[in-house]
């Protein structure tokens, strides 16, 4: 026979105190996962990086750099002719119309100036010189979308990749077709952009993300294996043409080293 409580406790399901309330909730907060999702969203496309289109048309960071002294002239100037102008309207002032006048010529003439300056050092490519904006845009809105759900390894990979297209894109204007880097091998490198890299991308994402890591695939790959299996291939495949077009930059010093053995010889 069960005995009776005793009188002297009390019992219940729910926390002793309001105290203890407080320390489960501060123990187990609630994360919504929206904003989760958002996050790692966000963590995933500061950690890709610039896209390469701004890459490219940057060169070695000429549109990334600070606006300089010219910059911050025309700045400046605009603003100061700006309110010239507006304090002139107001106050019916001849002489600070003038004045307003003066500084915005000044801001037009250091706009200008700057402009020229950028145009001497602009860099030696630019995107459209390799591949073209429309690919490298359609690409960059792929890896946009992939970065976040591919996990560490692949995501690895995917920066790999566009550091090997950014080295190779200042040199493929200046190449030409030789023994080295044939005309097949610059179109591979183009398609690989324009086609190969972004269809392999949005093939993946077409998976249900639920599905993308379940090995329901022929031989039990999943989806993500098999996208890492393709970016390992084109790696493989761009570093074999970027050795090759290392070799034919050096083929104008070899030639000249040839040049002088021949005269050395005469």
């Amino acid at each position: 026979m069960a005995q009776p409580p005793d009188p002297r406790y009390a019992s219940g399901s729910g926390p002793v105190n309001r105290r203890q309330v407080l320390r489960e909730k501060l123990a187990a907060p609630r994360v919504n996962p929206l904003a989760l999702q958002r996050l790692r969203r966000t963590q995933a496309l500061q950690t890709l990086g610039i896209p390469l289109e701004q890459q490219m048309q940057a060169g070695q960071g000429g549109a990334l750099r600070a606006p300089g002294a010219l910059g911050m002239t025309a700045a400046v100037l605009l603003a100061a002719g700006s309110v010239g102008l507006l304090l002139a309207w107001l106050q019916s002032s001849q002489a600070l119309a003038l004045a307003g006048a003066a500084a915005l010529a000044g801001s037009a003439a250091a706009a200008i100036a700057r402009a020229r300056r950028a145009q001497q050092n602009a860099p030696v490519f630019e995107a459209g010189a390799a591949f073209g904006v429309p690919s490298l845009r359609k690409l960059d809105s792929a890896l946009e979308a992939v970065a976040p759900d591919v996990g560490e390894e692949i995501f690895a990979r995917l920066l790999a990749l566009k550091a090997s297209l950014v080295r190779m894109a200042g040199m493929l204007p200046r190449a030409g077709g030789d023994e080295h880097f044939t005309l097949d091998d610059r179109l591979y490198v183009v398609e690989c952009v324009r086609r190969y890299l972004p269809d392999s991308l949005q093939a993946y994402l077409l998976v249900p993300p639920t599905q993308r890591t379940a090995g329901v695939l022929e031989g039990g790959r999943s989806a993500r294996g098999v996208l890492q299996e393709q970016l390992t291939l084109l790696q493989a495949e761009l570093d074999r043409r970027e050795d090759k077009l290392g070799r034919s930059a050096a083929e104008d010093l070899m030639r000249q080293q040839r040049f002088l053995k021949a005269k050395a010889r005469d």
